[in-house]
């Protein structure tokens, strides 16, 4: 995961605005939500690959 993809998960867990993280992308034709429905199925492919259940629920 790149520095990009770590600010958007933290300020989503944080329940940062929306129209604020779509700011936070560098690219000016991404979707904030759609970065980060991408990096959490990402996370949970991870936690499965390493044997993880518990970390599959968050």
């Amino acid at each position: 995961m790149n520095l990009d993809g770590l600010v958007l998960l933290r300020g989503w867990i944080n329940h940062i605005e929306w129209t604020e993280l779509d700011s936070q992308l560098p690219e000016a034709g991404a979707s904030s939500r759609k970065r980060i429905k991408d990096l959490r199925r990402q996370l949970v492919m991870k936690a499965r690959f390493y044997g993880k259940p518990e970390h599959v629920e968050l």
